[in-house]
């Protein structure tokens, strides 16, 4: 019971981590994360520098971003269920809301990163172009990072130190008891 303002209080900086991070992470993921560019059309020999044509994927446009930004989502929902005064336990298996809280986390950020790391895939198609093998046309392309990866890659690492922090909580008073 109580106001929000009492419930949010009543949740551990760890959770509160989470539920910051995650409302972040999901407001970043409509942002620009990873795209392309053209730098330069090469015909005949004749190179034209160009910088008109580009494209840019918030995290819906890649599968791992899309799963990372999930994954955030769930972790979310659960410190969403806390605050709403639901209990989390009876996990199977030794699960602790910690263990969970540090897994979605973890594997939301390693995501994240590893698309930050390989950047988007630009070729003739990511521009709706057809192949260039065998023609005189050369197309010379660049990767782009947009500010949204980023703020992904820092609202993930959020979601796991905030996971980190609730199961060091666990560890330091025994598994947790429904408040």
């Amino acid at each position: 019971g109580g106001r929000p303002v009492e419930r949010w209080n009543r949740l551990d900086p760890g959770e509160q981590l989470i539920g910051v991070s995650g409302v972040l992470l999901l407001f970043v993921s409509f942002l620009p994360w990873l795209g392309g560019r053209i730098t330069s059309l090469t015909i005949q020999g004749r190179t034209f520098p160009t910088t008109q044509y580009h494209f840019s994927h918030a995290a819906s446009g890649y599968a791992v971003t899309f799963l990372a930004v999930v994954l955030g989502l769930l972790a979310l929902s659960l410190v969403g269920l806390k605050l709403a005064g639901v209990p989390l336990t009876g996990w199977p298996g030794g699960l602790t809301e910690g263990r969970l809280l540090v897994s979605l986390g973890g594997v939301a950020f390693l995501l994240v990163l590893a698309k930050l790391v390989t950047g988007a895939t630009v070729d003739p198609a990511s521009f709706s172009l057809p192949s260039t093998a065998g023609l005189a046309l050369q197309i010379a392309f660049v990767e782009t990072r947009a500010f949204g990866v980023y703020a992904g890659l820092l609202t993930t690492a959020g979601l796991a130190v905030g996971g980190v922090l609730v199961l060091r909580g666990e560890r330091e008073t025994g598994h947790r008891q429904p408040q």
